[in-house]
């Protein structure tokens, strides 16, 4: 699982462990391998319980601010990254791998900006 937000033009990884090292990260395209983000940690989880731990620690690294019409406005978009490989137990000598990758995108607070007296940088 990876977790991202773009914040003022600039891709940082959520689950990062410092504000500088989780910064400034690139954006590429491969034909293979599809998009992906140089440098972003890729966390292992086992279960359903891993991966709320760590959405939940991300949630608390974005970039929020408070506005009229929400305490905790996102102002980033952000990208949770999860991907899938699944193992058929039942093979024989050949073991078939399944990958699958999920992208669920949660856009940046869109409150109506008369709403929010949003002005300036924040707006």
């Amino acid at each position: 699982m990876s977790f991202l937000e773009i914040y003022n033009e600039l891709l940082r990884d959520l689950l990062g462990n410092s504000y500088d090292e989780a910064a400034n990260l690139e954006i590429w395209e491969d034909p293979v391998k599809g998009i992906y983000v140089t440098g972003v940690k890729e966390k292992e989880c086992n279960n359903t319980e891993d991966i709320m731990e760590l959405l939940v620690q991300g949630n608390y690294n974005r970039a929020t601010e408070a506005t009229d019409a929400n305490q905790t406005s996102s102002r980033s978009h952000a990208i949770l990254f999860v991907s899938i490989e699944h193992k058929d137990k039942d093979a024989g000598t050949e073991v078939e791998m399944r990958y699958s990758k999920l992208a669920l995108i949660d856009l940046a607070g869109s409150e109506r900006a008369s709403m929010t007296n949003n002005r300036g940088i924040r707006l």
